[in-house]
């Protein structure tokens, strides 16, 4: 038997922020479903990998159930050795073809299979499929991501180039750097056209910038067969399901794109959403999808509905450019997340965003947020809002969630947010760190510590080390790796003045921690 690819090269297991229960929950809920609370639900992933995925998940909601499958031993093995470690008990990991999933695995509220329908034979796609229909609860909901066209012909054309080029390989190194080779000579050599040079550097930056692992997985894969969206939703129709979402806000067309392209496209598409949808792929030359389903007897609003966005909680990572914006008024101010802005001129939704931007990244209900935004732009706490500012403030979130200015959660994980006298990190972040690799906050996002010393100091932060012991231990570190402090230039060598040093770091350090949410007590 041909050795798995997947046992040879370990393909990236990572969290998956937009695959999220709380994520797939809060769309649910926003297009007027009525899914499983994340606290409480039962979730299936389909080609889990190593688990890394799954297991954070796992840690934040102790009272869920959590199923993977896949068909490498290799990852199945190691992910069984980090749930040991972690000690978690709410989580399963199985190696099996997604072919021998049947009934006994009972139904689940999500499905998750993230990297897999566009990567396995036709059969195998059909029963991943098949799989969602038949376990899927009432009210369940499927997240399957697929390469589309028509931006996938960009990316088709160089694989089928650097698959000819690698033919002779003798292992995936190889092919690897023979890939490497050809895109590094075609972005630099060819003077014509520029379109065809872009289309090789793009895919040359997507292989710096994503890694090896995961670009032989994908782009060199033995299978990758890119799909239609109306293709791909005729499938789906085929095993009772209907298409409910992206898993990004993003696709929400009227947040995104101009009113008179707008209009075209609900021209063209006048045969129905799904034939929209389609439209809207043509328009912006999609390469990927990231797309819910549920079942066809469930009712399902085409639009996310603000209405929905009084029962969610908000954070937002955006803060406002100026350092005092003006809330009084109908002044445009400017909201930045990165190298993008935002411009608000509604005093109430000004107000929100610097709300949410001084709570940042702990979590405001609805209720919340609406009271305290009133109370700065003078609002009377003893009379309730307007309904028209209730319903243009719900508005605004959403089209801040679709921009990414804003997040949108149906559940809040808890986190310490104060630094206790013995800090506790979680079993699974201290695991990682002594892995080498990212560690994952109670948000399912990665947080990459590439100092040592802030690495060792999460390692110790296991509940039975005070301050002192902490600095202790890691003078004790720096000492066995030669890790040297320097003032001035000057090395520091004197412990009194280490311990001093290392004392007044130490609230900061873990004060960045408790902010990163990655600490639980």
């Amino acid at each position: 038997m041909a050795a798995n690819p997947y046992d040879q090269v370990a393909y990236p297991s990572k969290p998956i922020a937009t695959s999220h229960p709380e994520r797939l929950a809060t769309l649910g809920m926003l297009h007027g479903m009525k899914p499983a609370p994340p606290a409480h639900c039962r979730v299936l992933e389909l080609g889990c990998g190593a688990g890394g995925n799954l297991a954070p998940m796992a840690l934040t909601l102790p009272d869920s159930e959590f199923v993977g499958i896949d068909l490498a031993p290799v990852p199945i093995e190691r992910g069984r050795e980090m749930v040991a470690a972690c000690g978690l008990n709410n989580i399963t990991l199985q190696q099996r073809d997604i072919r021998a999933v049947g009934a006994e695995f009972g139904s689940f509220d999500y499905i998750i299979a993230h990297g897999v329908y566009s990567w396995v034979p036709a059969e195998v796609r059909d029963r991943l499929l098949g799989i969602c229909g038949d376990c899927l609860t009432p009210h369940g909901i499927a997240f399957v991501s697929f390469s589309a066209y028509p931006g996938a012909y960009h990316r088709r054309m160089v694989r089928e180039m650097l698959l000819h080029h690698t033919r002779g390989a003798t292992g995936p190194r190889e092919q690897l750097a023979g890939a490497r080779e050809l895109l590094e000579f075609l972005a630099g050599a060819m003077p014509q056209p520029e379109s065809y040079r872009a289309v090789v550097k793009q895919e040359l930056t997507t292989l710096e910038q994503s890694g090896d692992d995961y670009y032989l997985h994908d782009a060199l894969s033995e299978i990758n067969d890119p799909i239609w969206f109306h293709e791909f939703a005729a499938h789906a129709a085929q095993h009772g399901l209907q298409y409910v979402a992206d898993l990004s806000l993003t696709r929400t067309m009227q947040h995104t794109v101009p009113a008179e392209a707008l209009a075209r496209v609900r021209a063209f598409g006048a045969g129905g959403r799904l034939e929209r949808e389609q439209y809207s792929d043509f328009l912006e030359c999609r390469q990927f999808r990231r797309t819910l389903l549920c079942r066809q007897d469930v009712p399902v609003a085409e639009e996310p509905d603000p209405e929905q966005v009084r029962r969610l909680w908000v954070t937002a990572p955006a803060h406002a450019v100026s350092a005092q914006p003006d809330l009084r008024s109908s002044a445009v101010e400017d909201f930045a997340l990165g190298s993008n802005t935002m411009k608000i001129s509604d005093p109430l939704v000004k107000a929100a965003m610097c709300v949410l931007d001084e709570r940042w990244p702990r979590a405001l209900s609805f209720a919340e947020l609406l009271g305290q935004a009133r109370a700065r732009i003078g609002g009377s706490d003893g009379q309730p809002a307007d309904a028209s500012q209730e319903r243009n403030l719900a508005e605004s979130l959403l089209a801040a969630d679709a921009m990414d200015f804003v997040q949108l959660h149906s559940h809040v994980p808890f986190w310490a947010e104060a630094v206790s006298e013995r800090p506790l990190a979680s079993p699974l972040a201290r695991w990682q760190v002594n892995q080498g690799r990212p560690v994952t906050n109670v948000w399912h996002r990665n947080i990459a510590l590439e100092d040592p010393l802030l690495r060792r100091l999460l390692a110790l932060l296991d509940g039975t080390r005070g301050r002192g012991e902490l600095v202790r231990e890691l003078i004790a570190f720096m000492k066995t790796s030669g890790i040297v402090l320097r003032h001035n230039r000057q090395a520091i060598t004197d412990r009194g003045r280490l311990s001093r040093v290392l004392a007044g770091a130490l609230d900061d350090n873990l004060a960045k921690f408790a902010d990163n949410c990655l600490l639980i007590g």
